[in-house]
């Protein structure tokens, strides 16, 4: 049976979804080994509310590196894709490093792409229509978030968002609160009494968000990129069909 143009493709994707679930991994195991990191007290003005305050966070250096693969993976996907379509459209004398999928913010810079000797010269006009729809121009925000995220200068620069109102909150009240709050598998972080004498104990999560300096969610964008470059290439399969 010959292969399928697009295996490579797929290949492609399939890893970058590998490293995405490694990335989800290793923040959910720092996420575990820092949940304490929240400083916890309760209000002296409001005794039976407490307030938090987050430390800087340093993100391990291996998940930049992660995130960088992850869309170096999708951006091959799509690059194997467009020269699978230059072999498709115009045989197989197409040269690799002369093939790419462009990502382009202006209609010109993309209509020079299609000119022959450029990214997709060799492709049809069908099939240079069906990238035109794929460009930022266009209003296809996953492949201009592809485009940010890939920029070293970014994702170099993760940054930890630890939020308040993220995650869940108990507070238990007095003796019997607190044993109803251990028996349901929870550990107080944080005990005090109130102006009346009640003690009060709280139990947080600590809820971290990993994004690009301008505050983008670097996770939620991957997964949003991944299926849309999954769905792209399961689109063009019927063109190697016909």
């Amino acid at each position: 049976m010959t292969a399928h143009p697009l295996n490579g493709a797929f290949e492609r994707a399939i890893r970058a979804a590998e490293h995405l679930e490694e990335i989800e991994r290793l923040i959910e195991t720092f996420r575990a080994a820092h949940e304490d990191i929240c400083i916890a007290d309760f209000d002296p003005e409001a005794p039976d509310q407490f307030r938090l305050s987050i430390p800087p966070i340093i993100l391990p250096a291996r998940l930049s590196v992660l995130v960088g693969e992850t869309c170096y993976n999708g951006r091959a996907a799509l690059d194997y894709l467009i020269y699978a379509l230059s072999i498709l459209d115009c045989g197989g004398n197409v040269p690799k490093d002369k093939t790419q999928f462009p990502v382009k913010f202006r209609k010109d810079d993309f209509a020079r792409q299609c000119e022959p000797g450029h990214f997709i010269g060799c492709l049809s006009a069908r099939h240079a229509a069906m990238i035109e729809g794929l460009q930022p121009y266009k209003g296809c925000e996953w492949t201009k978030a592809l485009i940010n995220i890939s920029n070293p200068d970014k994702h170099r620069h993760l940054i930890g968002i630890a939020h308040e109102g993220v995650g869940t909150a108990t507070i238990a009240a007095g003796p019997t609160g607190l044993e109803r709050m251990i028996s349901s598998g929870l550990r107080p972080k944080l005990s005090a009494h109130k102006t009346d004498g009640l003690e009060m104990h709280v139990h947080f999560n600590f809820a971290l968000t990993v994004a690009l300096p301008d505050g983008t969610p670097v996770v939620e964008t991957l997964k949003v990129i991944q299926s849309q470059i999954s769905e792209t290439l399961d689109a063009f399969k019927p063109e190697f069909e016909r």
